[in-house]
């Protein structure tokens, strides 16, 4: 499964206005709805891309993350110039090297290797596709293409964000009964949107 990165999610939170003497109310974090039916919203995983000094650059990567060397990613990443997209802003510090700001993106000081298991898997990931409002610029992993306006009524009707939502990368996936190899089949997946339980802290 894939985690999803959907574009212009916009939720709605009513918060009941009281009297002017009343106690002022504190908004509560909105929860989301109870798992339920919902509308599938179908996924195009984009194309694959070849390129051989992407590749070249993709198996150095994957050498370094094995290692996990800071010293040997430092010299792939640009000294200046680092920038970490996010939304409508660059949140990259112009003040920080490319390196220490990457870290900061990915999270690779994380004690779990969390940050550098990310990085494998975007270096593992053979999508790519270019920025055209920025020259010369190649995002990897590619966006997969879903419709937008289906997907916000989606997450808006179970009250749920970006980080609730994953894709399966290929059609057929298994769902069992029990996480074990031998449990019963209980559904398979085509390739939707797919609203994802929360994270209880363990990986496999």
């Amino acid at each position: 499964m894939r985690q999803a990165r959907l574009v212009s999610i916009a939720f709605a939170l009513i918060v009941a206005a009281g009297s002017a003497s009343a106690q002022q109310q504190v908004p509560l974090p909105m929860q989301p709805a109870p798992p339920g039916p919902y509308k599938s919203v179908p996924v195009t995983l984009p194309p694959r891309q070849t390129d051989a000094s992407l590749d070249a650059f993709r198996k150095d990567l994957d050498e370094i993350t094995k290692k996990k060397d800071r010293a040997a990613l430092a010299g792939k990443v640009v000294a200046k110039g680092f920038f970490w997209q996010r939304e409508d802003s660059n949140d990259a510090d112009p003040k920080k090297s490319g390196i220490d700001n990457l870290a900061a993106a990915l999270g690779l000081d994380a004690p779990d290797g969390s940050g550098w298991q990310a990085l494998a898997n975007y270096a593992a990931d053979a999508t790519a596709t270019s920025l055209p409002e920025m020259k010369g610029v190649v995002c990897s992993p590619a966006m997969p293409s879903f419709n937008e306006e289906e997907m916000e009524k989606v997450a808006q009707s179970t009250r749920t964000d970006a980080a609730d939502w994953a894709y399966p990368t290929a059609n057929g996936v298994e769902i069992r009964a029990k996480p074990e190899a031998g449990a019963a089949v209980v559904e398979k997946l085509d390739r939707v949107m797919v609203r994802t339980p929360p994270a209880t802290g363990s990986s496999s």
